[in-house]
This record gives structure tokens, sequence and C-alpha cells, in this order.
């Protein structure tokens, strides 16, 4: 068994199960596993709770978001999505408002990123602070989203939680906030 510990986040893989679990200081807030291959005796991909009295924040689901976009894998975030996710970007015309529809959006956006070897980077953040009354704060966590030139960062994203699932994804551009990098690029 190998195990890795990345912030809030651990990660187990065995030679039936990967596991990655979501802390907050020694307690575990949840995990998610998935079966390395699919077999009749193996079980279905599931999501569990360990301590009922824990809950998801924004920050544990920006990280969950940001480890999706550095590894190009939309199962990093895919067990934290409502089934009623909604996602709206600056850039895209009409809101997406169901978690498959995002999870193909993202899909198909991962396979144009991979086949024209585009870089991007998802860092960790918060705000510092913004010229505008806007919904978000000082401190607030953010993804500061970056393709091309990991300096050049040209959105970010905001995460809402609701009944312990990340109901919400905001993208915005960068120009609204002032956005505190804190070096850190989860996978």
């Amino acid at each position: 068994m190998n195990q890795e510990k990345r912030g809030e986040m651990s990660e187990e893989r065995r030679e039936d199960f990967h596991i990655l679990a979501l802390h907050r200081g020694d307690q575990q807030l949840g995990e998610y596993s998935e079966p390395v291959a699919q077999t009749p005796e193996t079980p279905q991909t599931e999501i569990r709770n360990t301590d009922k009295s824990a809950r998801l924040t924004a920050k544990e689901a920006l990280r969950a978001y940001a480890a999706m976009v550095n590894t190009l894998d939309v199962s990093k975030l895919e067990p934290l999505l409502a089934a009623d996710f909604h996602y709206a970007s600056q850039w895209v015309f009409s809101e997406i408002e169901s978690k498959q529809e995002y999870l193909d959006y993202m899909t198909g956006k991962f396979q144009t990123i991979k086949a024209t070897g585009s870089e991007v980077w998802a860092e960790l953040g918060e705000i510092e602070s913004s010229p505008f009354v806007l919904s978000q704060g000082q401190g607030d966590p953010i993804v500061l989203i970056a393709q091309g030139d990991k300096n050049k960062v040209h959105s970010l994203v905001f995460a809402e939680i609701k009944d312990n699932k990340v109901s919400r994804l905001d993208m915005c551009m960068p120009e609204l906030y002032r956005g505190k990098r804190l070096g850190e690029y989860p996978h």
C-alpha cells in the first residue's frame, strides 16, 4: 500500500481500490473510493462521509477542483458535485445546469487541452480585495487558473456549498478581484 499526504487530501492506492480522502486537520471529512478494475465481484464507486458532523467547505471543494484541472481528470471533483450542480463562466454564453452536463463539458475541454499539448495550472488562493462591491469578500478561497504561462492568471473560480455538496462553481475574470496566490497546485 502506498499513501501520500497532500495538504488536506490523502490518497491511497491499493491493488483493488484507489481512495481519495478529504481532511481538516486530523479529522477525515469524507472519502471517495474507486475500483481499479471493474469485475462482477468489484463494488461500484462509492462516496461516504466518514464523519456525519463534518461539513464540506468551499476551500476543500476548490482544492478538489484544482486537482481536477491540474490532472485533467474530472473524477477528482465528480463525487463532490450536487446532482443539480450549476456552473457559470463569464466566457460561456449560457449557464450549465446539471452535474452530468458539466462533467461532459469539462471532459471535452480536457481532451482539447491534451490534444493540443497546452499547459494549464490551477493554484489555490484567496481574495485580498476587490475594487467593486461583489458577492465574494476578503479571505474567501479561490482557484486561480493560468494557461500557457503559469504567471498569467486568466480566471478565478469560486465555489458554493449546499447540503455538503458543491452546488455551484463560478468562473470570472481576474480583474474583478485581487487574488493572493498561495503557491499550492493540488494533484
